[in-house]
């Protein structure tokens, strides 16, 4: 039984893993041995024969040399040198330089995934991102929008070609499941905030500031300072602008983060 939980390699498995290791270490612009002004380039049987002559006298060396070109895979080649200091110490670089390659690689694929869905406009149309985040839309757009801009928005919803009965009834039961969503996520946020301050109880007002989330703070403040502002007013205007765009910018981050529960990340990550 292999220790520390390591999978104990066959031989030919660590030769497998050797010569892909080495196969794709001599295509690098990795350093193999010093050379001459004027030498001819290195041949990759050459770089090849160097890499592998290294890595037979000393794992070490080796790692010390190459470990900057080596991926995390490649580390189980040296399970068997784990507990050598400097082995341990190249093989967690490699292990955190590959963890942060992943992470960077997942979010270049949700960020291209997102500019699809913009330049396709529905996802990221204010109508839809109201529909998936009710709560959040209220408490961003909505308290700042008249009642006229209300009725406004939610006639130029309904489909013209279509005012069969039955289809507005089916909007207008749309619009109630949506209002019931909106106020199941106040009342569970309400709820979280009761359970918060219950555990905040003996804490500092520092201690219980910072863990207010961002947004509701900044809602919140913005709200009071904006109370008496005159709707019809340009200055009105700008400000549901500036929430709107807020708005925008905050569903943006939440897919960039992985936390748009409305979407498929499986659908990133094997398409993009």
């Amino acid at each position: 039984m292999a220790e520390d939980g390591l999978q104990t390699l066959s031989n030919r498995d660590m030769e497998n893993l050797r010569n892909k290791m080495i196969n794709k270490l001599i295509k690098t612009d990795a350093h193999f041995k010093h050379q001459q002004r004027g030498e001819p380039d290195l041949t990759e049987e050459e770089k090849s024969s160097i890499a592998l002559d290294i890595l037979n006298k000393s794992p070490t060396l080796f790692l010390e040399r190459f470990s900057t070109y080596l991926s995390f895979e490649d580390t189980r080649y040296f399970n068997d040198q784990k507990g050598d200091y400097l082995v341990d110490f190249y093989i967690e670089e490699i292990s955190k330089r590959s963890t942060n390659c992943n992470q960077k690689v997942v979010k270049n694929r949700r960020f291209r995934a997102m500019q699809k869905l913009m330049d396709e406009g529905e996802y990221f149309s204010e109508n839809e991102m109201k529909w998936r985040e009710p709560l959040l839309y209220e408490q961003m757009v909505g308290q700042y929008t008249s009642e006229s801009e209300k009725m406004e928005q939610m006639e130029q919803d309904i489909d013209r070609s279509d005012l069969r009965l039955s289809s507005i009834l089916l909007k207008h039961m749309d619009i109630q499941t949506n209002k019931q969503f909106c106020e199941m996520q106040k009342e569970k946020e309400e709820q979280q905030e009761e359970e918060s301050e219950s555990e905040e109880d003996d804490s500092d007002e520092e201690d219980k500031s910072q863990k207010n989330a961002q947004v509701d703070s900044q809602i919140k403040t913005k709200n009071r300072e904006d109370a008496d502002c005159d709707a019809d007013s340009d200055d009105s205007d700008a400000e549901r602008k500036y929430f709107r765009s807020e708005f925008l910018r905050t569903m943006q981050e939440k897919f960039l983060s992985g936390e748009d529960a409305s979407f498929d990340y499986r659908f990133v990550y094997s398409v993009f």
